[in-house]
């Protein structure tokens, strides 16, 4: 039975692996907080095989006022993972990166230190091939358990769908959207596990799971939830991108009571 730990377990993302680890039978499922002091003795108490780091920022507004104690902070969790990696047999380390990491962002905005952040994270990841190290770049994430106060762009439709919130549109643009739900992530970091027991081979990589996904576009997106949208165009989507969206949606309502 494998043993996975999952670090940062109060986050947005780690609470969809959660859901879906506890109900793997071949998986011995442990999670830590990173606010607990004590956090580095249980990571060897545990003695996990796997670990899967999903400490983040959480929120847009956080992102965008990422600081040097945040960037100290991911720095140093880093390096206890991997000098724990370095002390044991061939665990595997797979790490929540971003998309960002691809995109163009000039200097002096606000989500470049948090871009910087992350590239930095990779480029040390590749520069120890002798660790097995994922990097899973996620576009965007959406799941029930989504804190409404995020500020990103399904908080904010769902805050207009449940308490009436204003909805505004900021842009002419039908942009391209790639979202990661919780199964998807899962599948995705399952594949990976049983793929390194079978071949038995060195994982030290990233993945763009951008690739995992179909684009949605954003007025198809609009056009589902109701929102009105006067820059809508005729050629939308069919909906078979938009499954793993809508399962989500259905289970966040029942969580939250909404018939």
């Amino acid at each position: 039975m494998k043993k996975v730990l999952i670090l940062g377990s109060t986050s947005h993302i780690a609470k969809g692996l959660i859901y879906y680890f506890e109900q793997d039978k071949d998986i011995q499922l442990s999670t830590l907080s990173c606010r607990d002091s004590e956090w580095q003795y249980y990571l060897y108490k545990i003695n996990p095989n796997i670990i899967i780091n999903c400490v983040g920022k959480g929120t847009a507004s956080k992102i965008s006022t990422i600081d040097y104690q945040d960037l100290w902070d991911y720095n140093y969790i880093d390096n206890i993972i991997i000098d724990y990696l370095k002390h044991k047999t061939k665990p595997i380390y797979i790490n929540m990166s971003s998309w960002i990491v691809t995109k163009d962002i000039r200097y002096g905005d606000r989500q470049h230190h948090y871009k910087i952040n992350k590239q930095y994270l990779e480029m040390k990841h590749r520069l120890l091939p002798e660790l097995n190290i994922i990097d899973l770049r996620i576009p965007a994430y959406f799941s029930r358990w989504i804190n409404l106060d995020s500020g990103f762009l399904m908080s904010n439709i769902l805050k207009h769908i449940k308490d009436g919130d204003e909805f505004n549109i900021t842009t002419r643009e039908n942009k391209k959207l790639y979202y990661i739900t919780p199964r998807i992530l899962y599948d995705i970091i399952r594949h990976f596990l049983i793929s390194y027991e079978i071949l038995e081979t060195q994982l030290n990589t990233y993945f763009d799971l951008k690739n995992n996904v179909g684009p949605i576009k954003l007025h198809h997106l609009l056009d589902y939830f109701g929102i009105i949208n006067k820059f809508k165009d005729d050629n939308v989507d069919n909906a078979y991108e938009m499954r793993n969206i809508i399962y989500e949606y259905k289970e966040w309502r029942k969580l939250n009571g909404i018939c």
